[in-house]
């Protein structure tokens, strides 16, 4: 018996066709597909609860080193919709400290009434922070919410400087020194040809000021108010040493 040779072209497809697919099969399980280079952080930014304000278009940056942050250098920036959503994409491998800022009053820096805050919170000076660093692994994404800040009144403002008003028809005048919330100086209460020394010294919370104020041979008084802003005005109320709750208006020209 012999074996035939002349198969019909029409019964030999099938085969050739089978091959073919399988061929197919094989090179899409190929496994030499690139691996991911970069990751991805997304989450959400809010204000504090009960806080009021619109955070859309709040600026969200990333940066790679603290002097970075320090100086608002971001290496890669996108801005939060109106629910506060944020995403970066295509991010490099590395770690990164996370902020969002929103200048509401366009002075190109942090002041009062911003939106300020950064991933591990704290102070809002930043030259006094000290941020938490977020790891971006390619081929994952980070998801992270955190919560900013509405900049107080007197936020960056210092109280240094000679500040004059009138208390009972007497003069008070301090030339006042503040470094990081201490405050130092001294000054006198002058009036009907007399003139009382004084030493100070107290506190600066934005926007509170607690000025402490001495004498020799007399009992010390105290003076608790706020300061402007721009820290040019000093307005409070004087107690002890025969003042009880005197409205003093201190102005620094």
């Amino acid at each position: 018996m012999t074996l035939r040779t002349d198969v019909p072209a029409v019964l030999r497809r099938p085969a050739a066709l089978a091959l073919a697919l399988f061929m197919l099969a094989a090179a899409g399980c190929d496994s030499s597909d690139p691996e991911p280079t970069t990751g991805t952080i997304s989450g959400t930014i809010s204000l504090p609860a009960g806080a009021a304000g619109d955070v859309d278009n709040t600026l969200v940056a990333l940066y790679e080193t603290l002097d970075e942050f320090r100086n608002n250098a971001p290496t890669f920036e996108v801005t939060a919709s109106a629910d506060g959503s944020y995403e970066f994409t295509n991010i490099n491998p590395d770690s990164y400290f996370l902020a969002a800022f929103k200048d509401n009053d366009n002075s190109q820096g942090i002041s009062s009434g911003d939106f300020y805050g950064y991933l591990g919170g704290g102070p809002l000076d930043p030259d006094e922070a000290t941020p938490q660093r977020q790891q971006v692994t390619a081929g994952e994404n980070v998801g992270i919410n955190f919560v900013i800040q509405i900049v107080p009144p007197g936020f960056g403002v210092t109280l240094t400087g000679t500040y004059s008003g009138n208390v009972e028809g007497s003069t008070l005048t301090l030339n006042l020194a503040e470094v990081a919330g201490v405050i130092t100086g001294t000054g006198s209460l002058s009036g009907a040809g007399s003139s009382l020394p004084l030493t100070a010294s107290g506190t600066f919370a934005p926007p509170s000021v607690t000025i402490n104020l001495s004498s020799p041979g007399f009992d010390p008084f105290t003076l608790t108010g706020i300061a402007s802003d721009d820290g040019s005005v000093i307005t409070g109320n004087l107690n002890g040493s025969g003042f009880t709750g005197e409205s003093v208006t201190l102005t620094r020209p």
